[in-house]
């Protein structure tokens, strides 16, 4: 792929698109097949970077791992909660799922297992899952700074209560309950700080208990796990939704470009929170229309106009909506996300400067982002990614109406969505 990839402005768009499966929910159920006792097949499931670094981890920490040329079904062939290897090296990369979920998992084995990732990664913090682990009786040391990878855990860690600092990250949260099942006597989990993207918790506690787990909320911001050894899905074989950020983009070109999208694997009362930004979409004007378990198709109405929303719930949409706000009529303000300043990149003082190059009066503060198209007609530019496969599928949107627009470093989008712009390209 080239240096940079020029987007070329269109309008009108009518198209049906298929979105890669859900990275959320491929790297999960990886996991869960790896905890259950017996051979698990993933259908649908995304072959990307982040996945295909979790399936790394896992063939280290010994589990038996197959996939077939499409990379679209895996099978994992699990220990009930064992872990095989007695040590072994992880290299998460950029995926933080990678990080968090096999840190809390290394914490069931003898162990030690190190954990690292590149530059970028040893700034994400990953204190307030170690903390918890600690508390659950497993060893962790830092080889650097106090809180951030690379680390070293031993384990085994075993059962109890802890309370956790949910504020920075709910994959603190998911990676402690996916290994709850296998902790004698259980756990249970009392969320501090606020909690961050709730609906990617609910995810995993769905997902959980279609491999047989009890686990559930309880009062309050509780959670309890009980011991319990997880069970192969009914027939052997668990399918993998198609991606709701991924469609995101999709859903916003349309509405950017005065036409119409549908993206047919993806669909509301499915596992992803994220579906719910097309409600966004609409109090900006779009028309939506969900068809059951057929779609969700996003068509541009006659008004299109900022919005104010609160997307604590779904931040990995912000990039989308910030740059769908450049065409809107009036400004856009996104508040509570404090959580993308330890993203991939630091999101909100990326979005700050790119799309000030574009033209647009953008302010940011430690958890909002306000966007203004402002008055004077926006331009072309190039625009910079920071090796953020979010940056480079958001930015790309504002090419669909602005002519020369680039995007550097394009193929960063490997991390979740590789053939994004071969998609974007077909619209």
């Amino acid at each position: 792929m080239a240096d940079t990839m020029k987007i070329e402005p269109r309008s009108g768009i009518d198209a049906c698109v298929r979105v890669p499966g859900s990275k959320s929910i491929t790297n999960r159920a990886m996991v869960l097949a790896g905890l259950a006792e017996g051979e698990t097949v993933l259908d649908g499931a995304l072959s990307a970077d982040d996945t295909g670094r979790m399936l790394g981890a896992l063939a280290a920490l010994g589990f038996a791992v197959a996939v077939d040329d499409t990379g679209e079904r895996i099978a994992i062939i699990g220990e009930g909660g064992r872990i095989p290897a007695k040590e072994c090296d992880i290299y998460a990369h950029q995926a933080g799922t990678v990080m968090r979920f096999m840190t809390a998992v290394a914490a069931l084995g003898e162990g030690p297992y190190r954990l690292d990732g590149d530059s970028r990664m040893r700034q994400r913090p990953i204190g307030a899952l170690a903390d918890a682990l600690i508390r659950l009786g497993a060893e962790i040391a830092y080889e650097g700074r106090d809180g951030y990878p690379p680390l070293m855990v031993r384990g085994p860690a075993a059962g109890g209560r802890v309370e956790l600092d949910a504020s920075i990250s709910s994959q603190f949260v998911s990676a402690l309950l996916l290994m709850g099942p296998a902790l004698k006597g259980g756990l249970g989990v009392t969320l501090k700080g606020g909690v961050t993207s709730r609906p990617f918790i609910d995810m995993t506690l769905a997902m959980m208990r279609s491999f047989g787990a009890d686990a559930s909320w309880g009062s309050g911001d509780e959670i309890g796990v009980r011991e319990g050894s997880y069970d192969v899905p009914s027939g052997g074989e668990y399918r993998v939704e198609g991606d709701a950020t991924a469609a995101s983009y999709f859903w916003a070109a349309a509405l950017i470009t005065g036409g119409s999208v549908r993206v047919e694997n993806v669909h509301a009362g499915g596992l992803q929170g994220d579906t719910a930004f097309v409600e966004v979409l609409g109090e900006m004007g779009a028309s939506v229309k969900a068809d059951g378990v057929g779609g969700i198709t996003v068509s541009a109405g006659r008004d299109f106009k900022g919005v104010e929303a609160d997307m604590n719930a779904i931040p990995d949409c912000v990039q989308t909506l910030a740059v769908t706000a450049l065409f809107a009529e009036g400004p856009t303000r996104v508040e509570n996300v404090g959580n993308l300043r330890v993203k991939e990149t630091d999101r909100l003082a990326a979005l700050e400067t790119e799309l000030a190059k574009l033209g647009a009066r953008v302010t940011a503060g430690a958890d909002w982002i306000e966007i203004d198209p402002g008055e004077g007609p926006l331009h072309g530019a190039v625009l910079s990614t920071y090796g953020d496969h979010r940056m480079a599928m958001s930015l790309s949107l504002a090419g669909l109406r602005i002519p020369g627009v680039e995007i550097e470093n394009p193929e960063c989008v490997g991390k979740t969505f590789p053939g994004f712009f071969d998609v974007l390209g077909r619209l």
